[in-house]
C-alpha cells in the first residue's frame, strides 16, 4: 500500500508540474507563441505579437510560412515554404537559426529593422534569401 501511495504523488507531481511551454504545438494564429512544430502545418503561423518557435527535423511549414507583427525567433531544422511573400517575415527583428530548408515565393527571410541569420542549411528565395529595411 506504501508503495502505491508513493506512485500516486509522483504521478500527481509529474501532472502539476509545470512544463516547458516550448513543447507546446503551434496553432496557425496566435499572441506571443513559445513553441514547437514537429509536424505538418498547411496555413503557417501568424503570430500577431513576438513568436519563439522550433521547427524540429519532422517539421513541415507551408502556406503563409512564418509571419509575426512584431518580432520572429525561429530555430528551423525543418522545412518552411512559404507559397506567399517569405519563409520568415517579421514587422520588426529576426532572429533565425537554420539548418533545414526556409524559402519563400519573394523572400527568403525579411525583417523591417535588424535581422540576425545563422544558417548552415538553404535559404531560398525568388528574388532574395534575406532582405533587410535597413540595408544590412
Amino acid at each position: 500500500m506504501r508503495r502505491v501511495g508513493h506512485l500516486f504523488i509522483a504521478l500527481v507531481a509529474a501532472l502539476l508540474w509545470p512544463g516547458s511551454q516550448a513543447l507546446a504545438q503551434c496553432i496557425p494564429i496566435g499572441t506571443n507563441q513559445t513553441c514547437t512544430n514537429f509536424s505538418f502545418m498547411g496555413f503557417g503561423i501568424i503570430d500577431l505579437a513576438t513568436l519563439t518557435l522550433t521547427n524540429t527535423s519532422s517539421g513541415i511549414i507551408t502556406g503563409n510560412g512564418v509571419l509575426t507583427f512584431a518580432a520572429s525567433n525561429v530555430s528551423n531544422a525543418g522545412i518552411i515554404l512559404s507559397t506567399s511573400v517569405s519563409g520568415i517575415a517579421a514587422n520588426t527583428d529576426a532572429n533565425v537559426n537554420n539548418s533545414g530548408m526556409i524559402s519563400g515565393a519573394g523572400l527568403g527571410v525579411s525583417a523591417n529593422n535588424t535581422a540576425t541569420v545563422i544558417n548552415s542549411g538553404t535559404i531560398s528565395a525568388t528574388h532574395f534569401g534575406r532582405q533587410y529595411r535597413d540595408g544590412r
